[in-house]
């Protein structure tokens, strides 16, 4: 995937998920969602300034990343560590997780790994305990619970199941993909890769066997 590909689609990536930022909770807490689409039901007086102040925090450290984003790299050494301890905000936190995580180098040495690994994993014995969990994953948030949102999950899982056969998949997992795959706006591609170095490699892929 070349740079200027990969930048724009991270520019139309936040364009997207920008569209999300108004979507504050209201005085009641009815009807209202958080930036990645969980419900914010009957928050309380003390929930509703916990938002505000999040929001608030979100802001300011939108302001610092704002001309990293603009250039399109990130800080370096230590001021990167610094800026990820202090928040990222949400509209970044795939293009920032992309690179500091190796994802991004690991897809663009393994052309085609996630095709293969897809069709390889509808083999693997874990397909039935996958699927057994697909709905209980996140049930109150309307795209994962929906079709469109229950393909995905059973992709990235299937996928990873073919890619290391000596975990498969164990409970947990499907939490950590739903969760992965909002962050990205969707891409299953994407959610594999981010799974694989962040079981593989920030963590060990042993303490997840099944």
């Amino acid at each position: 995937m070349s740079s200027t590909a990969t930048s724009a689609g991270f520019a139309a990536m936040q364009q997207q998920q920008e569209q999300h930022q108004g979507q504050e909770v209201d005085q009641q807490g009815h009807d209202q969602q958080d930036v990645y689409g969980f419900p914010l039901v009957n928050l309380t007086p003390q929930q509703q300034a916990a938002q505000a102040a999040c929001a608030l925090h979100e802001e300011r450290r939108r302001v610092k990343w704002q001309a990293y984003n603009q250039q399109q790299h990130l800080p370096a050494g230590a001021k990167l560590k610094r800026y990820c301890r202090k928040g990222v905000p949400h509209e970044l936190r795939f293009w920032v997780w992309w690179h500091i995580s190796g994802a991004g180098k690991a897809a663009a040495a393994a052309p085609g790994h996630y095709e293969f690994c897809l069709d390889k994993g509808k083999e693997q014995p874990a397909v039935k305990q996958i699927e057994l969990d697909l709905p209980r994953t996140f049930p109150r948030h309307s795209w994962l619970s929906g079709p469109e949102g229950q393909v995905a999950l059973r992709n990235v899982l299937t996928a990873y199941a073919g890619h290391n056969p000596d975990v498969g998949y164990c409970q947990g997992m499907n939490f950590l993909v739903g969760l992965l795959l909002l962050v990205v706006k969707q891409d299953c591609f994407r959610t594999f890769w981010l799974l694989v170095v962040l079981l593989e490699q920030v963590r060990h892929a042993a303490d997840y066997s099944g």
